[in-house]
């Protein structure tokens, strides 16, 4: 599940950081471990993406990607965690189609979800603020690939944003991560161990 070496990766920033491409930057709302959202100002090279705020603008003569060729891919940075290990979650979007498209890349749209079993423990939208909405380009075999997102080991619920949350079982438990852009979810999951 992780991208091919030969391919350029982009990267969108979640946490602190920006994208680099062509001497320009592309910032994103930061979100913390508990799916908090900071909307702060965005800054994208105009060969790169088209922002706007309004949710049904589109980019031009540029048409919007088809679910069918949005890959989507979770990635964890590492397999297993021991006790004191926070797992680092990422997502990797690719367009695998023949032209440029573009997609909402919002935090409105974007969602990481962790389950074990069938049960979801965790989800970055539980307590997000407000979402906001990002058109952005997509070139054919470019993928995106956010910040590591920090989850904390603990259960989410929207209705516990504003208190102490319970740590989810470890002692070799097995966990997966689940990625989603809008109604676009990622095939597989990426499963891993906390110890």
């Amino acid at each position: 599940m992780k991208i091919k070496p030969k391919k350029r990766g982009i990267l969108i920033a979640i946490g602190a950081g920006a994208l680099v491409l062509g001497g320009g930057l592309m910032y994103f709302s930061t979100v913390s471990n508990s799916g908090e959202a900071d909307n702060s100002a965005v800054e994208l090279p105009a060969d790169v993406a088209e922002t706007n705020t309004n949710k049904n603008a589109g980019a031009g003569d540029i048409p919007k990607c088809g679910a069918g060729d949005i890959v989507l891919t979770p990635i964890t940075d590492a397999e297993s965690y021991g006790p004191a290990d926070n797992p680092k979650l990422q997502l990797s979007i690719e367009n695998t189609g023949e032209a440029d498209c573009y997609l909402d890349l919002g935090t409105s749209q974007m969602v990481f979800e962790v389950q074990t079993g069938t049960e979801t423990v965790w989800r970055s939208t539980d307590c997000q603020k407000q979402g906001d909405h990002r058109n952005v380009l997509l070139k054919p075999e470019k993928p995106l690939k956010t910040a590591a997102l920090e989850w904390d080991r603990t259960f989410s619920d929207p209705e516990t944003c504003d208190s102490s949350r319970q740590p989810v079982i470890a002692e070799g438990a097995a966990y997966h991560l689940w990625v989603q852009l809008g109604e676009i979810r990622s095939a597989a999951s990426a499963q891993f161990l906390l110890q």
